[in-house]
């Protein structure tokens, strides 16, 4: 059973430390926000507010909250958010509110979201 144990092990280790890649140094943060930031006009979205929060301390990680508001169409806010999702680095969605801008009936949105990027604050532990 040593065999199994240690082999389980292996694949355990090479299951961190690609999970741990996902996650930028702190040098890599204003990368990030670059890169979401030019998501959001990429998407055709006014990018009316973004804003770093003080970020939060884990075990193995810390949290960034990102606060924005973007402005656009919904088809426009769902592309955005689908693009979030396909970045290389571990981005979360938090509290999404989507309301009208105006009664124009323009079809315009606005999206209040909370995105929490993740980074490594022991540089230890990537292998």
């Amino acid at each position: 059973d040593l065999d199994a144990y240690v082999l389980q092990v292996h694949r355990l280790e090479a299951g961190l430390s690609a999970l741990l890649k996902q996650l930028p140094a702190q040098p890599q943060v204003p990368e990030l926000l670059d890169e979401i930031s030019q998501l959001g006009q990429g998407n055709g979205l006014l990018v009316e507010h973004i804003q770093w929060l003080p970020e939060v301390l884990q075990t193995f990680y810390a949290e960034l909250p990102l606060h924005m508001t973007l402005v656009g169409g919904y088809h426009e806010l769902g592309l955005f958010v689908s693009a979030m999702a396909s970045l290389p680095r571990i981005v979360t969605l938090h509290d999404v509110t989507l309301a009208p801008i105006n009664d124009t009936g323009d079809g315009q949105l606005r999206m209040t979201l909370l995105a929490r990027a993740y980074r490594t604050h022991d540089q230890g532990l990537i292998p």
